[in-house]
């Protein structure tokens, strides 16, 4: 039995959302700057075209880190010598619209989908500074952040747990267009801050990822066939 059969009440359009750990293998460009495995996470929500319809609509967050360095430096502040510990992480931040598609391949409890992808991901740097002495006095700060117009496609396969319960799994392939963003550098030594430890670059963003995660059906509120 295909999943958007599995429980309908009347006319009642179907919810869902997903959530799955990701892990991200930068390609092309992008993988000759950024060229190790990444793990990251991602979370959507889907909602059925129309009633009854394999075709469902939505949009997804995901996240992965490019890099992250640390590193402890002696500063002046209020005319005495403390020592600051700075911490850059750089990341990328996934956001599109989807479209999900259920042809009606399936066997046993186990579904096909297909789905596509338009967004953008966002590659940004963020630094925080923290008195050694005084952990609870810090500061935070954006060092770059840059968009990076994105689609892409996907297959996947539902396993059935219950009516409302899936295990997901989903292999994507998201091209994105070129942008600026920072990666870690390596033999470089931090004099004002942990930036120091890493150089900007640009290329395009094409990321293959695989999610393995749950698909949840959300409650209907009302099983009289109004939306």
């Amino acid at each position: 039995m295909v999943i958007w059969e599995n429980g309908l009440f009347g006319q009642s359009r179907l919810q869902y959302i997903d959530a799955s750990l990701s892990l991200n293998q930068p390609v092309g460009f992008f993988g000759r700057k950024v060229p190790n495995l990444r793990a990251g996470g991602q979370l959507g929500f889907l909602s059925q075209l129309s009633p009854g319809s394999p075709v469902l609509i939505g949009g997804e967050l995901s996240y992965f880190s490019l890099g992250r360095r640390r590193a402890r430096l002696l500063e002046w502040i209020d005319f005495r010598e403390v020592e600051v510990d700075y911490s850059t992480t750089s990341s990328m931040l996934g956001m599109a619209a989807k479209c999900r598609f259920y042809p009606g391949v399936h066997a046993h409890n186990v579904d096909v989908f297909l789905e596509a992808f338009a967004g953008a991901k966002w590659l940004f740097t963020h630094t925080t500074a923290t008195l050694t002495e005084q952990t609870d006095v810090s500061d935070g700060f954006f060092e770059q952040g840059s968009l990076s117009p994105s689609y892409g496609a996907a297959a996947g396969l539902h396993l059935m747990i219950s009516e409302t319960f899936f295990v997901q799994s989903r292999l994507q392939y998201l091209p994105g267009l070129s942008t600026r963003y920072y990666i870690p550098a390596e033999g470089s030594q931090a004099v004002t801050s942990s930036l120091d430890l890493f150089r900007l670059t640009s290329s395009t963003t094409d990321v293959l990822r695989f999610d393995l995660g749950i698909f949840i059906k959300l409650e209907n509120q009302n099983h009289d066939g109004s939306n």
